[in-house]
């Protein structure tokens, strides 16, 4: 499977004046995506397109989420999005690894049990 990561466009619109093309943002939802097929990736440290195998050190529940782009984000599939605070937190992360993520009823520790880029 395929996902998507959006591309900063940096092409001024030619109508916009050069005060309004330097205050408009660089990363617009019509903005040119990325199409990066994860299993063409490999390494051991997680990046957007991994499989994360994880495991909660306080309740040692296993879970698996692959780090995907927002539009593509479903938690309820194990599809963690890149700008979540847990996808923030393990991107550059190796295995055995451990990663602090701020949550409503205090910090949750998580240890990196696999990455795999499938």
């Amino acid at each position: 499977m395929a996902i998507c990561r959006k591309t900063p466009n940096t092409t001024p619109r030619a109508n916009a004046s050069p005060s309004s093309r330097a205050a408009s943002p660089s990363w617009r939802k019509s903005s040119p995506v990325e199409v990066i097929d994860p299993s063409s990736l490999s390494g051991e440290h997680v990046k957007f397109g991994a499989h994360v195998r994880l495991i909660d050190e306080e309740t040692d529940k296993e879970a698996t989420y692959q780090i995907v782009g927002v539009h593509e984000a479903d938690i309820k599939v194990g599809r963690l999005s890149v700008s979540s605070p847990l996808a923030k937190a393990l991107i550059g992360k190796t295995i055995g690894d451990t990663v602090s993520v701020p949550a409503p009823g205090g910090d949750r520790s998580y240890e990196i049990l696999g990455v795999k880029f499938i």
